[in-house]
């Protein structure tokens, strides 16, 4: 296990996550996502209606994988709990935002409904074998 610091800058540069969450039967779902890395946590943005953020709304439990494309050995994982960050207007600013930061065009999120999560760590480990 290790600490979120040790993993920042790894986590700051625009990978894909694979994020899992439980459906209402207690089953794994898993998505990929775009993320924003902050000092302490990871943010997630996605239409309310879709199942991995009704998941979230239902039941906080989340992990994270982050995979290395540069060497498939390579990962940084984590677990943790969600809770609603910004709904509304922020939620539509952020993912804008996050559109740029994975060169997207931003003006296709403008009208849409959107919801982010942060992403609180509980454990945080990476792995290299």
């Amino acid at each position: 296990m290790t600490d979120f610091a040790t993993v920042r800058d790894y986590l700051a540069a625009p990978r894909q996550a694979v994020l899992a969450t439980l459906d209402v039967h207690g089953a794994p779902h898993q998505t990929v996502v775009n993320y924003f890395c902050e000092e302490a946590s990871l943010v997630v943005n996605g239409r309310p209606d879709r199942l991995w953020a009704k998941n979230l709304r239902r039941d906080p439990r989340v992990s994270v994988v982050v995979h290395d494309r540069d060497d498939y050995l390579h990962w940084v994982g984590i677990k943790g709990s969600a809770r609603v960050l910004h709904e509304g207007q922020e939620a539509v600013q952020a993912a804008r935002d996050l559109a740029r930061r994975y060169d997207e065009d931003p003006e296709e999120f403008r009208h849409l409904e959107r919801v982010s999560f942060e992403i609180v760590p509980r454990r945080v480990f990476e792995s290299r074998d």
